[in-house]
């Protein structure tokens, strides 16, 4: 108000009284304080100009970067994918293969139990042991020709049964032949190339004449104790695959339970 005030006196000035020089110089200021006001109002264009562009410039610089770390997320889960298939395939292989094996084990000990019974209780064993039924038919034999002819008393049979006993020399005899003819059942002195049970045969051939020479009752025993010997023998062999067994169990079981928990941590 008070510049608006001068400058109505400083035109009365002039156009009444004629004095131009004071209107010349407030003009001239005027022209300035308007010059300065534009370049004042032009700079702050500019300043909001300038930082427009900078706002925008940071947001395409963070949208950069938001897709560049997008890009290596994708990258980073791809390669996990990989990775975690790769180990997926891996445990399903090693998990296939020891399958495998046990299977494989366990159908040996399968075979193995089927070849033992086979064994000690098929044609094979029949063959191996006649001397029994040699025997009973011996003993039948000669109770029915006692019965028929009636030749021999209670005495003279004693007497029969007596001296059909072994003694200690023909005992101790029998029992290397029995130990000897086991040991050849088992595959232990098969070293000529000829299977146990051929092996066998041949023996029991071979000494008949001597266990002839023995009696039934003694033959019973040594053959009683042979099966049983057998028994136990088979009855170990079983124990310790039955062990195996329970350890080669127990090794895939701490195996699975140790690949399930790197799993989980691997996906933690």
């Amino acid at each position: 108000m008070a510049k608006f005030v001068r400058y109505v006196k400083d035109f009365w000035k002039v156009y009444i009284r004629g004095e131009n020089h004071d209107l010349q110089r407030q003009t001239i200021r005027m022209e300035e304080e308007l010059a300065r006001l534009r370049m004042r109002r032009m700079a702050s264009e500019k300043e909001r100009e300038a930082a427009a562009l900078n706002e925008a410039r940071n947001a395409v610089q963070k949208i950069r970067e938001l897709h560049d770390n997008l890009l290596a997320a994708e990258k980073a889960a791809a390669q996990f994918a990989a990775r975690l298939g790769e180990t997926a395939k891996s445990t399903m292989e090693a998990h296939a293969q020891m399958r495998q094996e046990s299977n494989k084990k366990f159908f040996t000990y399968q075979k193995q139990q089927v070849l033992a019974e086979q064994f000690a209780t098929g044609p094979e064993a029949e063959k191996h042991v006649p001397v029994i039924e040699l025997n009973e038919q011996r003993i039948e034999s000669t109770e029915i020709e006692e019965k028929k002819f009636g030749a021999a008393d209670d005495t003279d049979t004693n007497n029969v049964r007596s001296a059909s006993l072994p003694d200690e020399k023909d005992q101790g005899q029998l029992l290397s032949h029995v130990s000897k003819f086991t040991s050849v059942r088992n595959g232990d002195l098969n070293n000529d190339g000829i299977s146990p049970s051929d092996a066998a045969a041949s023996m029991v051939a071979n000494d008949a004449e001597v266990l002839d020479e023995v009696s039934p009752e003694a033959m019973e025993e040594m053959l009683e104790a042979v099966r049983n010997q057998l028994r136990l023998e088979e009855k170990s062999h079983v124990d310790a695959l039955s062990r195996e067994k329970a350890m080669l169990e127990k090794r895939i079981t701490t195996q699975d339970t140790e690949e399930h928990n790197q799993q989980q941590r691997g996906q933690c």
